[in-house]
């Protein structure tokens, strides 16, 4: 896939098509009388019926005037599920039909009434992809109790499930926990199922994960459904409830997922049926950062931090294939909130909105969602917000280069004469910050995540002089064992751990058929402009500058010459919504 032609997902579009046969007449002229029965009309009401995945789906029935549900009957890929179907309380004909076969299955509905309508499902697997491409790989499971790594694995991550993953796709059987919020003084909102975990390059045993000593939320046994500090809230319609919580964890697109809201444990609780605690409102949690291991590993963000809105009768909704340190294919991202809301809907109840929420990345992923599939999220609340990564690599890269060009002989050179504070004061307004010290941050941050291989990491080792050199271990932005990983001579073939390679599905292939097409560019750019223009820094000075600062290859090793961005890349970044659009946020 070289590009991406963007689904219109906004909300849930219904796609019906009805069979209906009509002849023109004879010699006789004109149209044969009309058919005794009307024909139904079906409905996909949990996603768009080209986009459905999991293997089921919420249908409508709706009935033509004048007819009846009486001897409905629905059958999908060849089996009858008309015992899924009901009028609801709402007058509404829904059922879940479910065993949905992998690509097209043909749902056929009529009554002793109506005629028979036809609609096609088309049905991706659980573990994805729906719309972003094949899935890049390798990519390493996560184990009911993490693994340390080995010289051709690295070590998992704990699932927080019980289970191993069934096949490549890491899916793994869902699992359901009961949560009460406790009347206690001063609990920890830390989830009360923290996650041991190793790191990747680590073969030592796991550390211990310790739940929090006086947790916010502890196990509820329904066998003794009345603990002594058992608290009550009350939701936004006004409905007081015990503050009884259902976790619900399983995998969704190679992601983990947690699904939290208010239940009855007593009572039952389907897509058709939802329980009257829940609002029907969806609180969407991104997670921060950003990155592209290749390692599934639970949700960065806790269901537990989020009183205010479980408690006023929201469902609180995280997917690590949602955070940004995670997965940095932005697409794949907006597709697995919309599998994620398919799956909300089919087996909870119809969404009323979706709010998303999130800082750095995850106000990345909010953005992002809302260019790339306006319309999954009604609204976001955002904080440390940037608008996506694309651009904001820009000036990540930019100061990764002028951090290095300021240690280089010829500007040193140049400002060696000068105060400590004077040669800072040009660095500030080169790089257009309050002071120096922003590059610094943004190198030692972000700075390596775009190597393809493995390499140790290079950052400002002194805020004051600018001094640069190594500040950590060897390592790989993939996370996995160094001999699997890209090398231009030892491992070319080997796996390149870039965020553009981690999307190559998106930005498609270069022309070598082995790295991806990317965005980096600084061709042009005529650093300090500013502050020559303003008079911090002289004309030689500027000029040197722009001599020397250099780029970064393919690779992403420095260069003497700019860098240059593959034109394609460039074009599907803003037809795919890559790079944030205000009309789709309108």
């Amino acid at each position: 896939m070289q590009s991406v032609h963007r689904p219109a997902v906004s909300g849930f579009l219904v796609v019906a098509t009805t069979t209906l046969l009509a002849s023109c007449g004879g010699g006789g002229g004109g149209f044969p009388p009309p058919a005794a029965n009307a024909p139904l009309e079906i409905k996909a009401t949990s996603n768009r019926a080209d986009l459905v995945s999991g293997g089921d789906a919420m249908i409508e029935i709706v009935l033509p005037k004048d007819a009846t549900a009486a001897g409905l009957k629905v059958e999908a890929g060849g089996r009858d599920q008309s015992a899924a179907f009901a009028v609801r309380a709402d007058g509404r004909i829904r059922g879940l039909l479910t065993g949905l076969a992998a690509g097209d299955n043909v749902v056929t509905a009529q009554t002793n009434t109506a005629a028979a309508a036809q609609l096609t499902l088309t049905n991706a697997d659980r573990g994805g992809p729906v719309y972003s491409g094949e899935q890049v790989t390798p990519f390493y499971c996560a184990t009911p109790v993490p693994q340390g790594a080995t010289a051709t694995s690295p070590a998992t991550n704990a699932s927080g499930l019980t289970t191993a993953a069934t096949d490549a796709k890491c899916n793994i059987a869902a699992e359901y926990k009961l949560y009460y919020r406790t009347t206690a003084a001063g609990c920890s909102a830390a989830l009360p199922d923290p996650s041991p975990s190793v790191t990747f390059a680590n073969a030592a045993p796991p550390t211990t994960a310790t739940p929090p000593t006086n947790p916010c939320y502890k196990a509820y046994d329904p066998a003794a459904p009345t603990p002594p500090d058992l608290a009550t809230t009350t939701t936004d319609a006004g409905l007081a409830v015990p503050y009884i919580v259902r976790v619900e964890r399983g995998t969704m697109n190679r992601g983990i997922y947690d699904i939290a809201v208010l239940i009855d444990p007593a009572k039952p609780w389907d897509g058709a049926a939802p329980q009257a605690q829940w609002n029907g409102k969806v609180y969407y949690q991104f997670g921060a950062s950003t990155g592209q291991p290749r390692r599934q590993v639970r949700p960065a963000t806790a269901w537990s931090s989020a009183n205010t809105q479980l408690g006023r009768g929201y469902m609180v909704v995280a997917n690590s294939m949602t955070d940004s340190a995670i997965n940095s294919n932005r697409v794949m991202m907006a597709e697995t909130v919309m599998m994620m809301k398919e799956h909300i809907a089919d087996r909870y109840g119809a969404i009323k909105f979706t709010m998303g929420t999130g800082c750095s990345g995850g106000s990345i992923n909010s953005n992002m969602n809302a260019s790339i599939a306006p319309g999954q999220l009604d609204g976001f609340t955002i904080s440390c917000a940037y608008p996506d990564s694309e651009t904001t690599t820009i000036e990540v890269n930019d100061c990764v280069l002028l951090a290095e060009a300021y240690q280089k002989p010829q500007w040193t050179g140049l400002v060696g004469g000068f105060t400590q504070a004077a040669i800072d004061a040009k660095k500030a307004a080169i790089n257009g910050h309050p002071d120096q010290t922003g590059c610094h941050g943004w190198y030692n941050a972000f700075g390596s995540n775009g190597k393809v291989g493995n390499y140790v990491p290079r950052g400002v080792t002194n805020n004051l002089t600018g001094a640069i050199g190594p500040i950590g271990a060897p390592t790989n932005n993939c996370q996995m064992p160094t001999a699997l990983v890209w090398d231009a001579t030892t491992n070319p073939t080997g796996a390149r751990c870039s965020a553009w390679d981690w999307a190559s599905p998106i930005w498609g292939k270069a022309a070598d058929g082995v790295r991806a097409r990317e965005t980096r560019d600084n061709t042009g750019v005529q650093y300090g402009l500013n502050a020559l223009l303003g008079g911090t820094i002289t004309g030689e000075e500027f000029v040197t500058l722009n001599e020397t600062i250099g780029g970064i290859d393919k690779d992403s090793n420095f260069q003497a010459a700019r860098s240059v961005a593959d034109p394609e890349a460039l074009a599907i970044a803003y037809r795919s919504g890559i790079v944030l659009n205000g009309r789709q946020l309108a």
